[in-house]
């Protein structure tokens, strides 16, 4: 009988798991893009894809910039950095991987195997 606490379980069963859940990608990501121009067509295109967006003024090395986020499923950061190259190609931009996402305004609600995934996988997600 195979328990979960066998280390054969551990050193099998887990990483196959953790690989199902990576190709799978059930993963949330952040783009930050900080820009000098003017980001109200970036906030509106971002907006109208209906990702969340929270934008600030800031002050850079070389002068006033705008900074962009926007917490989304990885599997539509390939269109936000579309959408962020469209506006600026000497934008900068950075993608991060979020731990635990609790509220706000995300694109899209999950299709029914991506919550089913979510209940499986969740336990081994880090915490707050």
């Amino acid at each position: 009988m195979l328990l979960i606490s066998d280390p054969v379980y551990l050193w099998l069963v887990l990483p196959l798991l953790i690989f199902a859940a990576r190709v799978i990608d059930v993963s949330m990501g952040t783009v930050r893009v900080i820009t000098s121009k003017d980001a109200a067509s970036l906030i509106e295109a971002l907006k109208s894809q209906g990702y969340g967006v929270t934008s600030f003024d800031g002050q850079g090395s070389t002068g006033q910039v705008k900074l962009v986020f926007s917490i989304m499923r990885r599997t539509y950061l390939k269109n936000a950095v579309e959408i962020v190259t469209k506006f600026d190609l000497s934008a900068f931009y950075t993608i991060e991987d979020v731990g635990v996402v609790e509220k706000g305004v995300l694109a899209a609600k999950p299709a029914w195997h991506s919550i089913i995934i979510n209940g499986l996988f969740r336990p081994f997600k880090k915490g707050k």
